[in-house]
């Protein structure tokens, strides 16, 4: 009981760094290749942190795609999925303390012109393009050799999705990412999309994982 407590603090702690990080860069200077670059930095560090201890899952829809693919344990994934958002909840806490009403510029949104739909297409690519990555070179048996080398892979498939998706959804690619800062800020216009667009990139990335690419 008490290592499962021990995993799911790791998995706080990971949520609060990357979304604290991300969305106080988002908030303060909204430049979207920092942004991108945050991501791939906090990432990387929260990995390092919480790897030994948790497995590193940090995001709701990649401990998701493990259970899908049979590499987590529902119940023990599922309590994951909670510290991981209670963590962006923390993160957007502070957020809110340290910035007050500028607190709302670190909110993903949709950029000038796109739509519902197209908002939840690039969150589902940049999404299917991490969590893939994560199969490949964390999970699948071919990769063992690479092992020492997956956290850097892992940071830099997440930029390369915020690099694609950031004009047009704002690149989230992560539930808690989104629901910290927006709970703090009010802010709730097409929040659905941060949701449905990672869980939908997850599945795909599973799917293809499972039929396509797996030994």
């Amino acid at each position: 009981m008490a290592l499962e407590i021990k995993k799911c603090i790791a998995e706080f702690l990971g949520s609060f760094i990357l979304v604290l990080a991300v969305a106080m860069m988002a908030a303060t200077t909204g430049n979207g290749f920092i942004v991108a670059l945050t991501n791939g930095i906090a990432l990387l560090a929260a990995i390092f942190i919480t790897l030994r201890i948790s497995g590193a899952q940090i995001n709701p829809v990649v401990t998701l795609a493990l259970i899908l693919a049979e590499k987590e344990e529902p119940v023990r994934g599922g309590s994951f999925m909670v510290s991981q958002l209670i963590g962006g909840l923390a993160a957007g806490g502070l957020l809110f303390f340290l910035l007050g009403s500028y607190t709302q510029y670190g909110v993903p949104a949709l950029g000038k012109d796109i739509t519902f739909l197209q908002g939840i297409a690039a969150e589902t690519v940049g999404t299917f393009v991490l969590v893939l990555t994560i199969f490949m070179v964390a999970i699948d048996r071919r990769a063992e050799q690479y092992a020492k080398l997956a956290p850097f892979a892992i940071s830099s498939a997440l930029m390369a999705g915020v690099l694609l998706s950031g004009a047009i959804s704002g690149g989230s690619l992560n539930p808690a990412r989104a629901l910290g800062p927006a709970l703090f800020a009010n802010l709730w216009q097409n929040h659905i999309v941060y949701w449905l667009g990672p869980v939908f990139g997850a599945v795909l990335a599973v799917l293809v994982y499972s039929y396509v690419l797996k030994e």
